[in-house]
């Protein structure tokens, strides 16, 4: 008979299967399908820009009356740009991250030589209370140091990311908001900042894979639902653990009850 002391170390394996975070994008805007235009006027929103990938909305907000237009972006053929920025006028892009966490943004970033020079990423999960993630940044102008934003070839140098993963606000919420805001006033109203490939992404938490585990005559049999595991075992809880030969792609082992005590878990 399988003695107490084997089968809670079999047993054991059950704990062992642990969830696996896996990056992917919540939404991406490159504003190629839903370019923005028009201008709305002073004080009003320009809405309803849809994410490219994923499922996200964008729009924008400014004091003055502004137009805004989708000019070149870097490395594509549109971006979202627009003119008579004031302090703390804004683009805004708003996700749900349910499901998600670990969180991460990304976007490129230019101005004309009289646009905006610093502006600033925050965040609000209301809409209506906003705070600010690290310091303002500069922005540098377009052309000046760098190649201009053109239709074929992105340059980083125009890149800003920003790892929000210790922000735990934000994660599976049903809305998360960010915004990219002037944090300075331009040296003239035409001048225009303009953004491209805004890109929202975060770990997706996948359920942990049971491995099952019972008494088949003298054997062990283990079994699990997904074939892209592989089957692990170790002579002590803390390991070390080798892979189990012959088990790839299979959801199934069986096992003697021989020998010294093992345990076992699932590896991605």
């Amino acid at each position: 008979m399988m003695n107490s002391k084997r089968l809670s170390s079999c047993l054991a394996a059950m704990l062992l299967a642990s969830p696996i975070a896996l990056a992917d994008t919540i939404a991406k805007w490159t504003f190629e399908t839903s370019p923005p235009a028009g201008t709305p006027g002073a004080g009003v929103w320009i809405t309803n820009i849809v994410a490219e990938a994923g499922s996200g909305t964008a729009s924008g907000l400014h004091a003055g009356a502004a137009t805004y237009s989708s000019p070149v972006g870097n490395g594509s053929a549109n971006s979202f740009s627009s003119t008579v920025w004031a302090a703390g006028d804004f683009y805004q892009f708003a996700v749900s991250t349910l499901g998600f966490q670990n969180l991460s943004v990304s976007f490129d970033i230019t101005k004309s030589a009289t646009g905006p020079g610093t502006a600033a990423l925050q965040y609000s999960t209301d809409g209506s209370t906003f705070t600010q993630f690290g310091s303002s940044f500069l922005v540098l102008t377009n052309g000046t140091g760098f190649p201009s934003w053109n239709a074929t070839t992105a340059y980083s140098a125009y890149t800003m990311s920003f790892d929000l993963s210790s922000v735990t606000v934000l994660n599976n919420a049903s809305v998360v908001y960010f915004r990219v805001e002037a944090a300075a006033a331009p040296t003239s109203s035409s001048g225009t900042l303009r953004v491209d490939n805004f890109l929202v992404s975060g770990a997706s938490q996948v359920l942990p894979i049971p491995l099952n585990i019972q008494r088949v005559g003298t054997n062990v049999v283990l079994t699990w639902s997904e074939s892209t595991f592989a089957l692990q075992a170790a002579p002590n809880v803390t390991g070390t653990y080798t892979n189990i030969p012959g088990v790839a792609n299979t959801n199934a082992y069986t096992e003697p009850i021989a020998g010294r005590q093992k345990f076992y878990r699932l590896v991605h």
